[in-house]
């Protein structure tokens, strides 16, 4: 699970840069800043000093305006797990609106306002059911928890078509997609296909409020007519097309009646999708929003070697997110060596609208792997950096992987400007937060210029120059090295605190590693060849000259 702390700090500094967005040429940022802080001021103790005095003045022009913006927003967590960002980011924003309705003089409870943001903010996939029904259950506490007299409870909202089961990263079935506006005409001027996407719509929204158990059964009907009715003006749109075809002459030789009993059965709300349609499913966020406003996320760190996907799965993950140019085809991405983390990443930027923002927390990996040079490339052009926070190892408990949060938008992808972001250096296992006294920023552009367009975000101004100094230089590692290994992976029962006899051998693990020197565990590993994953040969063990690194 994500840290607590860590996911108040990605909730909050997604809403700031959001709000930047939409007032960027209103508001300063230091403003919006001030305000979002302001708000856990007021929460505290209702009082302010005079520069807050301030910053409440120079937004009173505009607080029903940036009300009105966090009353509309269209949230997203693609892997939803228990729900823990959408109940964080709904907590920030109330918070906020809470102090701007004091601000505006109306008058809105904290439940009310939860409620709100349920019905008209939240959305969620995950491809577990179990994760789903927890998710949900997380929001009904959330709500549980404000009421005073449980003799005058309401019912609590259906949220069956809010956090959803589905593969989030599949949008296709058997060819058919809703993902392109032109070819599939989901989003066309066709006045008979809109007016089924806001009765769809208004259906979903009349299925939240309702409590008895005949009639959430005649309203699920309703909604699941609707969608029925897409799936079949899509299909109709489809059936000539060379792709559908094709697919058809494949493996499971699919007819279009059996397709259309398929999608038929995949319109019930409990059904189990090997795919989610997000442009059909969540349709009132792309048709009138044209994509959401915040991904957030803790997506899955999963190397698609590690699991038994079908080779259809991994060819339309390469062919949808990964195909970035010619040289990739026969890269590493291709073997199966690449992390669903960055998939999602990637199907991020297809997601948001044109000034919403997307925050991950993902491995430090990220920043220099080999296997991921064209996914670099692809968001040094195509998005904009807002914030990367190197939080240092042990973030999370029992965890060696260094994790960074990455937030970034698509508000800015001209190449010919400077391209700034913060850096923010913290240590979150040693101070217990994210703090932000270390920043540093930095042109994203600049890693273009940089082999296998490395994030190398640690780096001052003077080892830049140095490492410019060094790429002139024609004595590289890679002359002079014999091999690349990766270390070994071994399980647990084989590790020991204490040598029992001579196949017991010191270990150092990868947080033992450090900038220039190593520190020893006490630990030894068993080495036992028949039991130990990717066991190397001896003679890189026992070479006495090693560069290691993690």
């Amino acid at each position: 699970y994500t840290p607590r702390e860590i996911v108040f700090y990605m909730c909050r500094n997604s809403i700031i840069n959001y709000l930047v967005n939409i007032f960027k040429d209103q508001l300063k940022k230091k403003e919006i800043v001030n305000f979002v802080y302001l708000c856990s001021s007021f929460a505290a103790a209702e009082i302010f000093d005079d520069d807050e005095k301030k910053t409440l003045g120079s937004l009173k022009k505009y607080s029903q305006s940036i009300d009105a913006v966090l009353a509309n927003i269209k949230i997203c967590d693609p892997a939803v797990g228990s729900g823990a960002f959408p109940v964080a980011l709904m907590n920030e924003v109330v918070q906020l609106r809470f102090f701007l309705s004091k601000l505006n003089k109306k008058e809105y409870s904290a439940q009310s306002l939860k409620k709100h943001f349920i019905k008209n903010s939240i959305h969620g996939v995950d491809l577990e059911p179990s994760a789903v029904e927890i998710a949900k259950l997380r929001l009904w506490l959330s709500l549980v928890v404000d009421i005073d007299d449980y003799k005058k409870i309401d019912p609590l909202p259906n949220l069956d078509y809010k956090i959803m089961q589905g593969d989030s990263l599949i949008d296709e079935y058997y060819g058919i997609s809703f993902e392109n506006k032109k070819d599939d005409e989901l989003f066309s001027s066709d006045n008979e296909t809109q007016k089924i996407i806001e009765k769809l719509f208004t259906k979903q929204q009349e299925y939240y409020e309702l409590a008895f158990p005949e009639v959430k059964k005649l309203k699920r009907m309703e909604v699941e007519n609707e969608l029925k009715k897409l799936f079949d003006i899509t299909l109709k749109n489809q059936i000539g097309k060379k792709k559908l075809r094709q697919f058809q002459s494949k493996a499971l030789d699919k007819n279009i009646e059996g397709i259309k009993k398929d999608l038929t059965s995949m319109s019930k709300i409990y059904a189990k999708r090997n795919f989610f349609f997000w442009k059909l499913f969540f349709s009132d966020v792309f048709s009138k929003k044209d994509g959401f406003d915040i991904i957030i996320t803790n997506p899955p760190y999963v190397f698609t070697r590690d699991v038994d996907w079908t080779d259809d799965f991994k060819n339309f993950v390469f062919k949808k997110y990964l195909n970035f140019s010619e040289s990739q085809k026969s890269g590493r991405a291709q073997s199966g060596k690449i992390n669903l983390y960055t998939i999602f990443m990637i199907q991020s930027l297809y997601l948001l609208n044109n000034k919403g923002v997307a925050c991950f927390i993902i491995p430090n990996g990220f920043l220099r792997s080999i296997i991921y040079p064209d996914v670099r490339k692809h968001f040094i052009l195509k998005s904009q950096f807002l914030e990367i926070v190197d939080l240092k190892p042990k973030a999370f408990k029992g965890v060696t992987v260094s994790p960074i949060i990455f937030l970034f938008d698509k508000t800015n992808t001209s190449n010919d400007k400077k391209r700034n972001f913060e850096v923010i250096d913290a240590n979150f296992a040693q101070d217990k937060r994210i703090s932000r006294s270390k920043i540093n920023r930095v042109n994203q552009l600049s890693y273009i210029k940089n082999v296998s367009n490395v994030f190398n975000i640690t780096a001052t101004e003077k080892e830049l120059r140095i490492l410019s100094k060094i790429k002139i230089s024609k004595f590289f590692i890679e002359n002079i090295k014999k091999e690349v290994i990766e270390g070994i992976v071994a399980h647990k029962n084989l590790i020991f605190d204490k040598k029992e006899n001579k196949i017991f051998v010191p270990l150092i693990y990868g947080s033992n590693v450090f900038k220039n020197y190593i520190i020893c565990s006490n630990d030894y590993l068993k080495l036992d060849r028949k039991k130990i994953h990717r066991l190397r040969p001896d003679h890189v063990w026992r070479s006495k000259k090693k560069i290691i690194i993690r």
